[in-house]
């Protein structure tokens, strides 16, 4: 895939990795490579789809490090919101808008459950009831606690009246990775948390040592030590009567290319990740 230099600079190459348990190709890892190293990654079952992935998640952060230099800063809201959260590039225009609401939608439950004390229930879900590469990484943890809700909206595209809001804890020694998704099915809630888990607990073990640590880099090394501390945030939340998200932001950004779409989508009433310091369990 050829990209227009405004929209990304140049990738030199995909570096492309299977994922092998037991003798068994059960997915991908694939990095997209610049001149000064990684740009982006993508994680999949499919290789085709780890490459679309690994490249548009460089797309993004490109996109976003444009804005913040440019006078869109103020109309995407980086300026009250300056981090990529409800940010999403794609190479389909409703998929990709989509994608974003749901991150905003994400951001803006776990700021419900862990700031505002909404219940989030936990549920059981055995390794069995898992497909060969959740396994993979749940197999990495000690423990993988599961969490999942149902929230009602009319955001995202009138026929969805709810999605499913789901959250995955990789317990590790005495330190706990989280990830999350929001989804149309329970059952399409795991692969991504648990690849985001995984992903959480490889930047840990990369940063543990560092003394200068800036967001969120700070509270997965905090958190990659301080499991009580992320357990008493959610074990404090017991409103089980959950308001639906209202929207504050949808717009596409104009990209140089007409098959690459980026969007951002932000919620109202919803408290910035990057917000407080680095014990508040939300990243």
């Amino acid at each position: 895939m050829k990209l227009h230099p405004k929209t990304i600079p140049d990738i030199k190459r995909l570096e492309e990795s299977p994922i092998v348990v037991d003798g068994q190709n059960v997915g991908w890892h694939v990095s997209a490579i610049g001149s000064k190293g990684a740009l982006g990654g993508g994680l999949s079952t499919e290789l085709e789809t780890a490459k679309r992935i690994a490249i548009a998640e460089t797309i993004e952060r490109e996109v976003v490090r444009q804005i913040n230099d440019s006078d869109l800063k103020s109309l995407f809201m980086l300026d009250k919101y300056p981090t990529s959260c409800g940010f999403a590039a794609g190479f389909e225009s409703k998929a990709t808008r989509l994608r974003a609401i749901s991150e905003a939608v994400e951001r803006w439950a776990w700021s419900k459950w862990i700031d505002d004390g909404f219940l989030l229930p936990s549920l059981k879900v055995t390794r069995n009831e898992l497909q060969p590469l959740e396994r993979y990484f749940f197999d990495s943890f000690d423990e993988v606690l599961f969490y999942s809700i149902t929230i009602k909206t009319e955001l995202i595209p009138n026929f969805l009246p709810a999605v499913e809001f789901g959250v995955v804890l990789g317990v590790k020694g005495s330190g706990v990775f989280p990830g999350s998704r929001i989804a149309t099915r329970k059952s399409d809630l795991w692969q991504h948390s648990l690849i985001e888990a995984w992903r959480h607990m490889h930047i840990f073990g990369q940063n543990l040592n560092r003394e200068q640590l800036e967001f969120p880099v700070d509270r997965i090394v905090f958190f990659g030590k301080n499991c009580q501390s992320a357990l008493f945030q959610i074990e404090s939340a017991k409103n089980d009567d959950w308001p639906k998200p209202e929207q504050l932001l949808v717009k596409q950004f104009k990209t140089q290319d007409e098959n690459v779409f980026v969007w951002r989508s932000l919620m109202k009433d919803y408290v910035g990740w990057e917000k407080n310091n680095k014990t508040r369990f939300v990243y």
